[in-house]
């Protein structure tokens, strides 16, 4: 079975560049916590407003320690 190239950009982790539209790799986790990211093909530099997402990784890390919770039994 072989997996073109479409398919193996959509099981990865990621969002659009909104410049050259090409997938920029990064998790959940990456982009909640980073100051800024990059666009690996075009080199756009993306930053955001952090605090609004204050809640967002109040959550992560609550379902984090429930997957360890877990993992531990």
């Amino acid at each position: 079975m072989s997996m073109n190239c479409k398919d193996n950009k959509q099981r990865m982790p990621g969002m659009p560049c909104p410049n050259c539209k090409n997938l920029i790799p990064i998790t959940m986790h990456q982009l909640l916590e980073a100051k800024s990211i990059f666009c690996p093909i075009c080199g756009l530099k993306l930053s955001m407003d952090k605090k609004p997402l204050d809640k967002a990784k109040d959550v992560l890390r609550k379902i984090e320690e429930a997957q360890k919770k877990l993992e531990n039994k």
